[in-house]
């Protein structure tokens, strides 16, 4: 019933007419219409500016209304806002039950939400270092029943699982071997030795798999820790290579798990550095097809790569190239030497793929020995760096602004220094002013932590050198004793690893010099100070004035860009103290020379 105050009679014509709240023309009741704020409207108005919302029916007016091009429909505010949502990048408008939102709770379209990776990035929970140590969710004596943990041979804490592929002997199975074979020979091995459980599985693995290798498995042992996971990995690798006759094949590799759950994006970061230092060193105890690999590739960051790494997003832009992570198992980033996509992943703790194949216990002890203790230690360097970040100015809480990475890429007053002598030795047929040219040597000298001498070391090729460092990224190594001794490597375990260097390096040539063919610096982490020191060029002897041309600062003709640049192994196991493993009469077991 309209209201009662538009309500009157004609008398003329004896009917009862209305007032359009429109346009004030009076039309008999009846022919009205309602729009949706109750006014009373004639039908001509309702023809020219009114129209139904497409979700309720509601009439609303055409100023009222609003068109969404996703559909084509019109409609209320009401049902607008419930309904529609615009993309806050490229304001295209959808319905709402098509938007994406993304980690900082902004509305997209599809478009947009896949054309901005960070939207993929993982989330990770972040526990103790405590709980790490302590937690008993894997092979525990609470869960497996055995007595207690030791660690008098594997002593750190982690709990590390084990992939280790192998083939089968196709002739001496009548049939082809089957997962329920292989593990029941093993767990009848376990019970025999008076062992708990093996606590492992058995997978067919086709990428080891060929006409000429048909039978390949992978064996995945559930993490264990300490000396339970070394002897575990003694019956395995025994019932495998005496019970089984299984072998490893040139496409064999070993995988190790790590736990670490306790690691933050500054944990990664370190670690991805100090894996990127020593990487060389890890391929050269690897046969020489690991260097080559489509499956174990180098770290592909440069060391500079992590400079504006500041919280976790930004680490997963930086280790997914560009931010390109997806949650697919097998994302290409999972096929690199450091693995750390099954952590983002699946939380599976990290994973070390730069080992060959191999069923020796011993050899999986010294490798295992050795990620745990560099694991382990990252882990505490990593703590240094972000305890110095808490410290810093919110605008400085990104990595460039620590010490240990200005330490090794060089502080900005140091990086606009040697701009600035790059350009002012750039022209040599310029007359030199020899008390600048000595302050200058002076300066590089302390910065490159080259020993003191009578006379001044030539400028240019120092200039030249640390250019080429801090703007083309040549890459910079860890000594050998410097690796070894900051991460708290046993002897035994250095001495296996030089030994397998010295095997292959005995094999191929080529092998060994093409790994450090490229490498620059050598560098050396003080573990006191928590920072990098430069100690030596590798390939290069630095010329003082003495060594120079007497028509040196007459004419600047001559290039001193390179001085015994060399890529021999007797060179490089000079400058990055690489060992030797010397064999004598009296010692035919050989004895571990670092020179």
């Amino acid at each position: 019933m309209p209201p009662e105050s538009i309500q009157h009679t004609n008398d003329e014509h004896d009917m009862e007419t209305i007032t359009c709240n429109d346009c004030a023309c009076e039309v008999e009741l009846g022919d009205e219409t309602t729009d949706d704020r109750g006014n009373l409207i004639c039908q001509d108005c309702y023809d020219n500016s009114y129209t139904n919302c497409d979700s309720c029916g509601d009439t609303v007016s055409d100023a009222d209304s609003y068109y969404a091009e996703c559909d084509g429909l019109y409609r209320c505010q009401s049902c607008y806002d419930d309904e529609i949502r615009h993309c806050e990048h490229c304001d295209t408008d959808m319905n709402d039950g098509d938007a994406y939102y993304n980690h900082h709770d902004e509305c997209l379209c599809e478009h947009c939400y896949n054309e901005d990776a960070s939207n993929n990035r993982p989330e990770w929970e972040v526990l103790s270092n405590d709980f790490v140590k302590e937690n008993d969710d894997f092979v525990s004596p609470l869960n497996s029943g055995y007595d207690e943990d030791t660690f008098d041979i594997i002593k750190s804490k982690r709990y590390v699982g084990l992939e280790i592929e192998t083939n089968f002997r196709h002739e001496d199975w009548d049939n082809e071997p089957t997962t329920d074979d292989i593990r029941e020979e093993l767990a009848h091995m376990f019970r025999r030795e008076q062992r708990p459980s093996p606590e492992l599985s058995v997978v067919y693995d086709g990428s080891i798999t060929d006409e000429n290798h048909p039978y390949g498995y992978e064996i995945v042992m559930r993490p264990r820790r300490g000396d339970r996971l070394f002897k575990d990995t003694q019956i395995v690798c025994h019932t495998l290579k005496n019970g089984l006759d299984a072998y490893v094949s040139r496409k064999c590799g070993l995988h190790l798990h790590i736990d670490v759950r306790d690691y933050d994006y500054v944990h990664f970061s370190v670690l991805a550095m100090m894996t990127k230092l020593i990487e060389p060193h890890v391929y050269s105890w690897c046969p020489p097809s690991r260097a080559t690999s489509q499956w174990c590739r180098k770290v592909s960051q440069r060391l500079s790569s992590f400079k504006y790494v500041e919280d976790r997003d930004d680490f997963i832009d930086v280790w997914y190239d560009n931010g390109y992570y997806s949650s697919e198992k097998y994302n290409e980033k999972r096929y690199h030497g450091l693995n750390l996509h099954c952590h983002f992943q699946a939380n599976q703790g990290l994973e070390i793929r730069y080992h060959g194949g191999t069923l020796s216990a011993d050899k999986i002890k010294h490798w295992t020995i050795f990620w745990t203790n560099v694991v382990d230690v990252c882990y505490d360097i990593g703590n240094k760096v972000r305890d110095e970040l808490v410290d810093k100015p919110y605008s400085q809480r990104n990595l460039r602004h620590t010490s240990i990475f200005k330490s090794i890429l060089g502080c900005e007053k140091m990086y606009t220094k040697i701009n600035r002598l790059a350009n002012r030795y750039s022209d040599y047929r310029e007359s030199t002013d020899i008390e600048q040219y000595y302050k200058d040597s002076e300066l590089l000298r302390r910065y490159m932590k080259l020993p003191k001498k009578d006379k001044p070391y030539l400028v240019e090729p120092l200039v030249s050198h640390l250019y080429s460092l801090t703007h083309n990224n040549r890459p910079h190594i860890l000594s050998w004793s410097n690796m070894m001794r900051i991460f708290n490597i046993p002897k035994e375990t250095q001495e296996f690893f030089a030994g397998r260097k010295n095997h292959f390096e005995n094999r191929e040539d080529s092998h060994i010099r093409n790994l450090y063919a490229d490498v620059c610096q050598v560098v050396e982490f003080n573990v006191a100070t928590n920072l990098f020191e430069y100690t030596r060029s590798v390939g290069r002897y630095w010329a003082t004035i003495d060594d120079a041309s007497d028509r040196y600062f007459e004419s600047h003709q001559m290039s001193f860009m390179f001085y015994g640049r060399g890529t021999c192994e007797q060179t490089i196991r000079r400058d990055i103290g690489v060992p030797s493993i010397v064999y004598n009469e009296e010692n035919r077991d050989g004895n571990l020379e670092i020179p």
